[in-house]
């Protein structure tokens, strides 16, 4: 079974009250990445603040043929993410995460 290298980040994301609390924590998430609060992250951003972020456990190593999934078209004109893509992106990312633990746990019980 494919584990995103986000699970630490999508299992922290998952425990959201509603969809505007998970759009909050997304957006949060979102900021602390961008690093030169240039409003849009680029891969380089996104990969090494993902690694940066202790609270997280396994470290998150983003490479860039995961952010290629991840992204899936989502990149503007300046080859970075805006805060609305970032959030589609990571929003359909915590889909496939719930979808696969709901599978696992329906397989081992």
């Amino acid at each position: 079974m494919l584990i995103s290298p986000l699970a630490p980040l999508l299992d922290n994301l998952a425990h959201f009250v509603n969809s505007e609390d998970l759009s909050h924590r997304i957006f949060k998430v979102f900021q602390a990445l961008d690093c030169d609060r240039g409003g849009t992250l680029s891969f380089v951003e996104m990969a090494e603040g993902l690694r940066k972020m202790k609270q997280f456990s396994p470290t998150i190593v983003l490479t860039q043929d995961d952010c290629h999934r991840l992204i899936r078209g989502e990149l503007c004109c300046s080859g970075a993410l805006t805060p609305l893509q970032f959030e589609r992106a990571i929003r359909r990312e915590l889909e496939l995460h719930m979808e696969r633990q709901v599978s696992r746990d329906a397989y081992f019980g």
